[in-house]
């Protein structure tokens, strides 16, 4: 059989099994199972179907048994949607693959955590390989923005236009003598 076209059945058996399980079958032992991927062999002579459940090992057991007690009933919902001359034997299979990734999801949660609560070791060494032996990286970086000058978009200095800007607040406070020659009281 072509391989676009197993791919195509696969699809499709994933589909009708997910539907079966979600609104046909009324198993009220059947849990949250999703299915993940269905592989058929090249003579349609066998289908495994590979599920997995949210739960723990209880519930994965109670579920295999539903399944496998369904198989029968899956085979026939099957049949009437591949429309080949024979259908595949259905046998239910737990997806490990899941169960692992869920395993090293928890794993990796546990180092950042681990990680987080641990003392930062690299401040320590740049620390040690200061020449000046300092370790305070927060007082370094104060004494570098006090010697940034930040320029404004015309090139000139910030600095110099606030002092600047003081300096005019100080004349608009102190009087001023309109009788001067050419002045407006004149």
């Amino acid at each position: 059989m072509q391989e676009r076209r197993l791919h195509r059945l696969e699809s499709l058996i994933k589909e009708r099994v997910a539907t079966l399980l979600l609104r046909d079958m009324a198993d009220p032992r059947l849990g949250l199972v999703t299915i993940t991927r269905v592989k058929v062999d090249r003579e349609l002579s066998s289908c495994k179907i590979y599920w997995s459940v949210l739960g723990d090992e209880k519930q994965r057991r109670l579920n295999e048994r539903t399944l496998a007690h369904a198989a029968g009933f899956v085979r026939r919902e099957i049949a009437s949607v591949l429309h080949t001359r024979s259908v595949p034997q259905v046998t239910f299979v737990f997806d490990e693959s899941v169960t692992g990734a869920l395993r090293v999801d928890a794993i990796l949660k546990e180092l950042r955590e681990a990680r987080r609560d641990e003392p930062d070791a690299d401040e320590d060494a740049d620390a040690a390989s200061r020449p000046d032996g300092r370790g305070d990286s927060s007082q370094d970086a104060a004494e570098e923005d006090e010697a940034t000058v930040d320029l404004d978009a015309d090139g000139g200095h910030a600095d110099d236009e606030a002092d600047s800007e003081e300096t005019s607040r100080d004349d608009d406070a102190a009087p001023r003598d309109h009788s001067a020659p050419g002045g407006a009281g004149s």
